[in-house]
């Protein structure tokens, strides 16, 4: 019997270094955002929804300064050995965390989620070049459904045990062994991933990085396909930033819920997305083209505003005392409750079953000995977009508005934004 190809000797190391990566981001981050919401923000009067807004940000912004530098250094130089020396930077960065987690230093916690996102930064082109190279053609949509699920199954573990891990007895102890091991895991199993011989030694390295960034970015602009798919990929991840990053301050603030809540609505947003993500490689007919699912973004926009419109009304039935709703009681409350689960699993679903056309429309499209600078303009256009939305947000609640009017301006901006593409999709078909 014919093994699958995500066990194989090519694949699979790939799978688990990525797998590990991802834990770790989201299980630091996860914690970090928890403790800013339910112990910092109101031991020290600081605006929770500014403190998480600003750690995602930080987390973000190395991308858009970095992917340039990344892509080139990723094209220059053999691939998997850029990856150990990435993952060697990730175990040394764990043990810092831990350090500062038991500190409780805030400025040094933000300062490791920051060099978190700089080597997120550089594995990203490797990541997603080393796929196209490792595999056939006609495998690249399966393989990159199956790194988003493995990606959001990864976030979904690193989420709850961040979450449930921090305010634990012991729990930061806990947290800084297991991310500790986990960075250790991840590279241990860079070493198996195979080397390929896509380099070019001859391409030169520029630390101007406004010009590199200009530069990577127009090779994405002069592939049409690529750069479509680069815009709608990153909507997605403006989408993902918003509730992976707000759900702790909705869940508190809206529906007067505890930390094993904010665990529920971030588990039920990832395994929606995973699902999603493993269910398009058998919704499109083709496998080395795929057609652009512009039709999900559609529903993306109900979700968000049909969860708007269920949080509001639920608002209006809170709790008469000061108790935090655990899961249990969130449940127990009735329809308005079930309909935020539907509308948290619909959204997250459509957007995983967006999302993995895209990434491989964006493979297929680049030139080989241009595939990381590409996914590197993919990252830097990803990071820009998060940043803006970040910015946006922040102003949302310097000016007295809540989450709620974070997440109803989202959804109309999906609306605008599919409108935009299809006509600017059927203007460029035209031309």
């Amino acid at each position: 019997m014919k093994r699958h190809f995500v066990f194989s000797k090519t694949f699979f190391p790939l799978f688990l270094t990525q797998f590990f990566g991802a834990f770790n981001d989201n299980a630091f981050k996860s914690a970090i955002l928890v403790w800013f919401t339910y112990d910092v923000g109101s031991y020290h009067g600081i605006s929770s929804g500014l403190m998480v807004t600003l750690a995602a940000a930080l987390f973000i912004f190395p991308f858009f300064l970095f992917s340039s530098f990344a892509g080139n250094l990723s094209d220059k130089f053999e691939k998997t050995t850029c990856t150990r020396w990435i993952k060697t930077a990730e175990v040394l960065l764990m043990l810092m965390g831990g350090f500062f987690f038991y500190q409780k230093s805030i400025e040094g916690l933000l300062l490791i989620l920051f060099m978190m996102g700089v080597q997120s930064a550089f594995f990203g082109p490797i990541k997603y070049s080393l796929i196209p190279m490792l595999l056939k053609k006609s495998q690249l949509l399966e393989a990159n459904a199956l790194i988003e699920m493995g990606t959001f199954l990864a976030i979904i573990a690193g989420t709850i045990f961040g979450a449930l891990m921090i305010n634990k007895p012991m729990g930061i102890l806990s947290l800084s062994v297991i991310l500790l091991i986990s960075a250790m895991l991840g590279l241990l199993c860079s070493f198996w991933i195979p080397s390929t011989n896509h380099q070019d030694p001859h391409l030169k390295l520029s630390f101007q990085i406004l010009r590199q960034t200009w530069h990577v970015l127009s090779i994405a602009r002069d592939e049409k396909q690529a750069w479509h798919a680069i815009r709608h990929i990153s909507w997605f991840w403006v989408i993902g930033m918003c509730f992976l990053t707000q759900i702790p301050v909705y869940t508190e603030h809206i529906i007067g819920g505890n930390e094993n809540l904010v665990t529920l609505f971030l588990c039920l947003f990832c395994l929606g997305i995973s699902i999603g993500s493993f269910a398009s490689k058998h919704m499109i007919r083709t496998h080395t083209h795929p057609k652009s699912f512009a039709s999900p973004l559609i529903w993306i926009g109900v979700s968000i505003i049909a969860l708007v419109a269920f949080s509001s009304r639920f608002t209006s039935a809170s709790l008469p005392d000061d108790t935090l709703l655990g899961i249990f009681g969130f449940l127990t409350l009735g329809i308005n409750s079930f309909g935020i689960v539907l509308s948290f699993v619909a959204l997250s679903f459509f957007s995983g079953l967006y999302v993995v056309p895209q990434y491989t429309r964006l493979q297929s499209a680049a030139k080989t000995s241009e595939l990381s600078r590409t996914i590197a303009a993919n990252n830097i256009m990803n990071s820009l977009w998060m940043v803006l939305c970040s910015l946006v947000i922040m102003v949302i609640y310097q000016s007295k508005f809540n989450v709620i009017h974070v997440f109803l301006l989202l959804g109309i901006s999906t609306f605008a934004f599919y409108a935009f593409s299809t006509r600017f999709k059927s203007t460029s078909t035209q031309s």
